[in-house]
C-alpha cells in the first residue's frame, strides 16, 4: 500500500457518495439501501452517511425529520456515527446562521458527531474560509462547538489525499489550541480512508506528535465504528499495534 492507495481510496469514497446522490434522484429509499448492501464494500458506511445527509436535507426543508429519525433508529447500531455526521452535513448545507439552535434539539451524547459533520462540510466546501484562512464561521467565532474541529481535521486529511507534506502544511498553520481536536479528526479519517502502511503511519505520527493522545482517540473511535459496521480492515490492526 502507498500514498497512491490513499489517494485512490479518497476518490472511491467521494465517488460512492456521489453515486448515492445520483440514485436519490431516481430510486426509492428502499431500493437505494438494497443497492448499497448488494454492493457492500469497506466504505459502505459512507453510503449510509450519504443517505442520512439526503434524508436530513429533505427533513430540514419540510421541517419534518421523522423519516430521518426512522432511518437512524433502523441503522443506529451499525452506523450511528456516520448517520449523525450525515445530519451535520445537511445542517451545514442548509446555511443555518445559528446551527446550535438546531443541534441542541438532539441528545447531548449525539451532538458532538453532528458538529463533526458540520465541521466536515465546512472543511470540504468552505475551505477558503476554514482551511486556507484558518478562520471560523460566525457561529463558531467565539466558542468552537465540541466536534466541529474534528470535522475540519477529517477534511484536512481528505484534502491532502495521502500527501503528508501537504497535510503538515495545512495542519501546522492552525492555532495551537485547535490542534488537539483537529488531530482527533485526522485520526478518524486515517482509519476510514485506509490504504496506509506502517512507514506512513510513523510519518503521520511525527506530524501530530504533540497531539498523539487525541489522534489516538480519533483512531480508536474510527476502529470502533468500523467494528460496529462489520467493516474492519488490515489498517485497523496496524494502527492498533502502533498506538497501543
Amino acid at each position: 500500500m502507498s500514498v497512491q492507495q490513499i489517494e485512490q481510496n479518497v476518490s472511491e469514497i467521494m465517488d460512492l457518495f456521489r453515486s448515492v446522490e445520483s440514485d436519490w434522484e431516481q430510486l426509492p429509499l428502499e431500493s437505494i439501501v438494497q443497492k448499497i448492501d448488494r454492493n457492500s464494500s469497506v466504505f459502505t458506511s459512507v453510503a449510509y452517511e450519504a443517505v442520512s445527509k439526503l434524508l436530513a436535507q429533505k427533513g430540514i426543508e419540510t421541517n419534518d425529520l421523522s423519516e430521518w429519525k426512522a432511518f437512524y433508529d433502523d441503522y443506529e447500531d451499525q452506523y450511528s456515527s456516520q448517520l449523525l455526521i450525515g445530519l451535520g452535513w445537511a445542517i451545514g448545507i442548509s446555511g443555518y446562521p445559528s446551527p446550535s439552535d438546531f443541534v441542541i434539539r438532539f441528545p447531548k451524547d449525539k451532538q458532538q458527531k453532528i458538529w463533526d459533520g458540520i465541521g466536515y462540510f465546512y472543511g470540504l466546501f468552505r475551505s477558503r474560509l476554514t482551511i486556507r484562512s484558518r478562520s471560523l464561521p460566525e457561529f463558531a467565532s467565539e466558542n468552537i462547538p465540541e466536534g466541529f474541529d474534528a470535522g475540519i481535521g477529517r477534511a484536512l486529511y481528505y484534502h491532502a489525499r495521502g500527501d503528508f507534506e501537504k497535510l503538515t502544511t495545512l495542519f501546522s498553520g492552525f492555532p495551537e489550541e485547535r490542534k488537539d481536536e483537529l488531530s482527533q479528526g485526522i485520526g478518524t479519517a486515517t482509519v476510514f480512508v485506509g490504504g496506509i502502511n506502517d512507514i506512513e503511519i510513523k510519518h503521520l505520527l511525527q506530524i501530530i506528535s504533540p497531539f498523539r493522545d487525541t489522534f489516538s482517540k480519533g483512531v480508536f473511535n474510527g476502529i470502533e465504528s468500523r467494528k460496529n459496521a462489520g467493516k474492519t480492515t488490515p489498517e485497523c490492526q496496524i494502527l492498533e499495534q502502533e498506538l497501543l
